[in-house]
């Protein structure tokens, strides 16, 4: 007893030295952060080798969830800054985890009672371009509600014209996230269970754009990036007869209604069992 008293004594002063120790030094925490994410999900990164070695970059993707901006920082070859709606300092555990990048997050109020607040956020991100930094930005504002990308603001085309120096934007796509304990999908954040455990999650870097394009074009580009991540992904993907089988060979699926034909007047309806069986029939059937 003593000695399990002991080891859990160690294991603790362990956890509140690293915290304690991630808290100063913000660049430790990574390796937990790698740990955990490679831990909770199967993730992936495609073409970094787009990133330019030096100066301004401006990522822009989609945002599904409340962890995209963590998915990209461990993927980036590059330290980023992030562009943070102040609205997410509000959940506790979400506060935790932005609290080991707040050197470099900058935040975006836009419920505050100042009207400059906004103008001021856009002002500190156009510095950290001009002085070549990497910046993350999720134009679309919020999460989206179901799962399709949703416009992209005009904030990023105001961001864009004020810099000074040269800054290339690489659209980004994050795939996997849609059904997360972090996403909308399904119920509300952290409050129900997840869809599945060990998940994929991509992340795609796109071709490299030029900063004079309009929003609706890097809006474009990003759609693109995630049409070809849905075009290398689709390897790993089940056809659809092989789902089929895999959902009808569950006993739970059996039962429940599957197919329901209404050409002949009266309606018809085979179970996901029964359809899997006549397939099978059909298949063994010579002519």
């Amino acid at each position: 007893m003593t000695t399990a008293l002991s080891a859990l004594a160690v294991l603790v002063a362990g956890i509140i030295l690293f915290f304690s120790t991630a808290w100063v030094f913000p660049g430790v925490s990574r390796g937990l952060w790698w740990l955990l994410l490679h831990g909770a999900y199967r993730m992936r990164v495609y073409h970094r080798e787009r990133f330019p070695a030096t100066g301004a970059v401006l990522l822009v993707g989609n945002h599904a969830s409340y962890i995209d901006w963590m998915l990209v920082w461990l993927a980036s070859p590059r330290p980023v800054r992030f562009v943070i709606w102040s609205g997410y300092y509000h959940n506790p555990l979400l506060r935790f985890f932005l609290s080991f990048v707040r050197h470099h997050s900058v935040r975006i109020d836009n419920r505050t009672t100042s009207p400059h607040a906004v103008g001021h956020a856009l002002q500190a991100v156009t510095a950290a371009l001009d002085a070549g930094e990497v910046v993350l930005l999720f134009p679309e504002g919020r999460l989206t509600r179901n799962g399709q990308m949703r416009p992209f603001g005009r904030g990023l085309e105001h961001i864009l014209k004020k810099t000074t120096a040269p800054v290339t934007v690489i659209p980004l796509g994050i795939s996997g996230m849609w059904g997360s304990v972090f996403s909308h999908k399904g119920g509300r954040i952290l409050r129900k269970w997840p869809e599945s455990l060990r998940r994929r999650v991509r992340v795609i870097f796109g071709v490299p754009m030029a900063k004079t394009e309009s929003a609706a074009e890097i809006r474009a580009a990003v759609t693109e990036t995630l049409a070809d991540l849905a075009i290398v992904e689709s390897n790993h993907d089940m056809m659809v007869p092989q789902w089929y089988v895999h959902t009808a060979a569950k006993w739970r699926n059996m039962f429940r209604r599957g197919m329901v034909d209404n050409a002949g007047g009266s309606e018809r309806v085979l179970s996901i069992g029964q359809g899997f069986v006549a397939a099978w029939c059909l298949c063994s059937w010579q002519v």
